[in-house]
């Protein structure tokens, strides 16, 4: 049921709120990574804020060691191991800068399509970080799912697909872009350089470039 639905949404809200509270570590490596981004970007430069947001989820990332952690995990704890999920600590960093961000939940193409009576909130299970860019205003969704992650990189399985935001202190819903000018998809373009010699054989070397999610692997 609806009431179901929005009960679980409010009790992740609350153990995500729980698991992001700020210590001074928390906030000396939020000082160590800005302070390294400033290195790379100058305040007049053009989209200043724009490239910092993309800077420091890579930084984030590169941080991680391991990033199989839950959200419900302590963000300071988080930091000091260097493992868990680096998206709360992505968030809590972007709302500290005033940057507009939330995280989301959602329904894969794989789920069940018709709706759960009692488990509705089950089927959305992928974790995004939605973010609005403060100087272009353009939407991007993120996942930084490990050490290698591109910006704005999503899975084929999300796209155009239905997301609930669970850190929105009111319930709403997005839909995934099927294609976003801004988003990196899976591709994967093969170049080929062969020669027939004279005894009919062919010899050459053949080159994949892969772009989005697949890139990882």
């Amino acid at each position: 049921t609806t009431d179901t639905f929005e009960l679980g949404r409010r009790n992740m809200q609350e153990t995500i709120r729980d698991s992001s509270k700020i210590s001074r570590q928390v906030e000396e490596q939020f000082r160590a990574w800005l302070g390294d981004a400033k290195k790379r970007i100058g305040p007049s430069q053009e989209d200043a804020r724009d490239r910092l947001v993309k800077d420091l989820f890579y930084q984030v990332n590169a941080y991680f060691t391991s990033h199989s952690g839950s959200m419900s995990q302590d963000i300071s704890h988080a930091i000091l191991t260097r493992e868990g999920n680096p998206m709360v600590v992505l968030e809590t960093l972007y709302q500290r800068l005033g940057f507009e961000t939330e995280i989301y939940l959602v329904k894969d193409r794989y789920a069940t399509p018709l709706e759960h009576p009692t488990n509705e909130l089950g089927a959305y299970s992928d974790p995004v970080l939605y973010i609005k860019m403060p100087d272009s205003g353009e939407e991007h969704w993120v996942i930084p799912s490990n050490q290698d992650a591109m910006f704005g990189a999503i899975s084929d399985a999300l796209r155009g697909q239905p997301a609930v935001c669970i850190t929105c202190s009111e319930a709403s819903k997005k839909i995934i872009p099927l294609d976003s000018p801004h988003a990196r998809y899976d591709s994967r373009d093969m170049d080929i350089e062969a020669e027939l010699d004279a005894k009919g054989t062919l010899k050459g070397v053949a080159t994949q470039v892969y772009d989005g999610p697949s890139a990882n692997y």
